[in-house]
């Protein structure tokens, strides 16, 4: 998951460090650019909700 700064209901609170990425741990070599790439990637996040 990445965030997106225009969104104030997503909150990051824990992010990969800056050489981490994300991929396909069935594939054996990386074929497409990963979905999010360092600090980019949210291990733990916050969504609110408008109730």
């Amino acid at each position: 998951m990445s965030s997106d700064p225009e969104n104030p209901l997503l909150l990051d609170v824990l992010t990969a460090s800056s050489t981490s990425y994300t991929a396909n741990p069935d594939e054996k070599t990386l074929s497409e650019y990963p979905a999010t790439v360092g600090k980019r990637t949210l291990l733990i996040s916050v969504l609110q909700a408008r109730n």
